[in-house]
């Protein structure tokens, strides 16, 4: 800290905390050139580079300042912020420690650690800090949200939706984190759980297409197929202007109620004619955003590839990144190249939907399974068996043969 009766080391303080970063700068490197100077004021040379926007400089200052006074907890801090703004996280890292936070400042210190552990994307790192940060101050729901978040970036679902429940405990109007509560109820597999957190947002906004979305897949999920499609036309209703009525009655509004162009909105609804097999509506759709200079890569992708477009298709997909629906985009690929006559990427695509399935190895342990079931059946039809089995006598009248049960 810096003795408030030190007027010229004040001044210069004062200055900064004023504005005037020019006077507040002369007067510190004067102090420094007199050998009369503080690290403090290292640390407000740094401070003025690093908001004048000269990073670099202004890290060799605060790193100067740190390492003349090693136990100044604040120093760190700002000097690990300043990295994190100069993308350099993993550095920022480097200067803490995964350590309990007892005071103000440590909790200050961890704070930093987290923010430098999300932009280094070392997503274990920011759950241990979060953690005890949530341990530090319990009662502190966004610190429990973040903790939430973090969990869910390394698929440990139940923990998150643990952090998330704590979250909204402490503050149960804040609508972001039940929906991100019901995204993480689902990715654990509790469906029944997350559709009452959804039905608890809908209650809220019951005019949202995106919630109606979410309660549809949610249903769906759970084996509602009735409700799921019910759910979809209600989202499909509260997006557009006009439902479009039958396939192919016409032209379909896609301007959100406000008369503005949403893209999220647009892909939302392609999905949607898809997940409801209404293709004609959905090349429509297209259709109309092409003509209004809007590129629906995925869903166009769906509409050339049945007919007949496989080259154009690939290209059209290739423009979107596998993410948010990475089984579908893979399995559409796969698709894509088998009309191509590339059986080689079919089968990694198709390997590759496999691996983007959540549950893989519980749906390979249940096929296994499946397997198992019918070889022993299998062996159970022997010639014995067969001679036992009652021969009905044929009729005047040729009947059809069903096969039924094929497992495919």
């Amino acid at each position: 800290m810096v003795d408030k009766t030190d007027s010229p080391v004040a001044d210069a303080i004062a200055a900064f905390h004023a504005g005037d970063l020019e006077r507040a700068r002369t007067l510190a490197e004067r102090l420094l050139e007199a050998g009369s100077g503080p690290p403090q004021l290292l640390h407000l040379i740094g401070l003025i580079d690093c908001r004048a926007g000269r990073l670099d400089a202004g890290i060799e200052w605060l790193r100067r300042a740190s390492d003349a006074e090693p136990a100044n907890v604040g120093f760190r801090v700002m000097l690990s912020r300043a990295l994190v703004d100069a993308r350099r996280p993993r550095e920022a890292l480097a200067l803490t420690a995964a350590v309990p936070a007892t005071s103000a400042p440590e909790l200050a210190l961890a704070y930093a650690r987290a923010e430098a552990a999300h932009a280094a994307g070392d997503r274990a790192e920011s759950a241990v800090a979060w953690r005890l940060i949530c341990t530090a101050t319990p009662r502190d729901w966004r610190a429990w949200a973040n903790q939430g978040s973090a969990l869910a970036a390394l698929n440990k679902w139940e923990g998150s939706v643990e952090a998330f429940r704590r979250a909204l405990a402490i503050n149960p109007s804040e609508q972001s984190i039940r929906r991100n509560l019901a995204a993480a109820l689902k990715q654990a597999g509790r469906n029944e759980e997350s559709l009452a957190e959804i039905d608890a947002l809908v209650r809220e906004a019951p005019a949202s297409p995106q919630l109606r979305f979410e309660r549809a897949q949610c249903l769906g999920d759970l084996g509602r197929t009735a409700e799921s499609l019910s759910e979809f036309e209600e989202a499909a209703r509260l997006i557009i202007d006009s439902p479009g009525g039958d396939e192919g009655a016409g032209p379909i509004g896609f301007a959100t109620k406000d008369g503005k162009i949403d893209h999220v909105v647009l892909r939302m609804l392609a999905l949607l004619f898809e997940r409801t097999n209404r293709m004609e509506s959905l090349a429509q759709l297209v259709e109309q955003a092409r003509q209004n200079g809007i590129v629906l890569a995925y869903p166009a992708a769906l509409v050339a590839l049945p007919h007949g477009r496989a080259g154009e298709a690939k290209q059209l997909l290739l423009q979107e990144e596998p993410v948010g629906d990475a089984v579908g985009w893979h399995r559409l690929m796969s698709r894509i190249a088998e009309a191509l006559g590339d059986p080689a990427l079919a089968f990694d695509e198709a390997e590759a939907m496999n691996h983007s399935s959540e549950g893989l190895d519980e749906w390979r342990a249940r096929a296994a399974a499946y397997r198992r079931h019918v070889r022993d059946l299998a062996e159970t039809f022997t010639a014995d068996w067969m001679a036992s089995v009652p021969r009905l006598q044929g009729g005047a009248r040729r009947s059809p043969a069903f096969l039924v049960g094929f497992p495919r």
